[in-house]
């Protein structure tokens, strides 16, 4: 991939290369809408509460570790 000299061509690179990670972030915080949306209808606060902590499961289990391994190529690759 050739990189633009000017601004505009770097602006709509950047652009590009970040639409899959913000697709993704979306789709990620979907699916912790649509658990929560499912059960809260339910009215049961024990189910809510267990939607809840599977919910912070994955971010932490999930999401941070993901997170945190990206930081890490990102210093080892550059």
């Amino acid at each position: 991939m050739q990189v633009p000299d000017n601004i505009c061509g770097q602006f709509w690179l950047v652009i590009k290369l970040s639409v899959g990670p913000i697709i993704s972030m979306i789709f990620f915080m979907i699916v912790q809408l649509v658990n929560t949306w499912y059960i809260g209808h339910t009215n049961e606060p024990v189910m809510i509460a267990g939607v809840g902590m599977g919910n912070m499961l994955i971010n932490v289990l999930a999401f941070a570790t993901m997170q945190g391994m990206n930081g890490a190529l990102e210093t080892l690759i550059s």
